[in-house]
């Protein structure tokens, strides 16, 4: 269920810096700066070592932009699996995770 909802966001994502609200996490993190309330700490301390670690192959845009896109497809399988436990047909559920997570 992750890998196919991460092959699909990575396949779909910004390559770089987006408008609105993607440009200043993608700050945040690479500063280790505050972004606008609540500031969202993990995520821009993720994103720091996250950056830290792939910026150099991928630039700090793409590796920031991969990290949403890796958290956002563990959520989904997260989700998925909680659903799953208490389903008679867990198909339903992995199709119904997907098409809740696009």
């Amino acid at each position: 269920m992750g890998a196919v909802l991460l092959a699909i966001y990575a396949t779909t994502m910004a390559p770089g810096v987006t408008f609105w609200d993607a440009g200043e996490f993608i700050a945040a993190a690479h500063t280790l700066g505050i972004p606008h309330p609540p500031g969202t700490p993990l995520f821009v301390a993720l994103g720091r070592v996250w950056t830290v670690v792939l910026g150099g192959v991928l630039g700090v845009a793409r590796a920031s932009n991969l990290l949403s896109a890796v958290s956002t497809a563990m959520a989904g399988a997260l989700a998925a699996r909680v659903l799953a436990r208490g389903a008679p047909h867990r198909m339903d559920v992995a199709w119904g995770a997907i098409a809740g997570a696009l």
